[in-house]
């Protein structure tokens, strides 16, 4: 699952089973160049 925050920039949400974190975020900036 990810979730647009800005204009190009999204976090993507991992889960961790079992992990007392239950979930890492992840970023992601999209740039003009690619």
């Amino acid at each position: 699952m990810f979730e647009e925050i800005l204009p190009n920039l999204y976090r993507i949400e991992v889960p961790l089973p079992g992990s007392p974190l239950k979930a890492l975020n992840s970023y992601v900036i999209k740039g003009a160049r690619r």
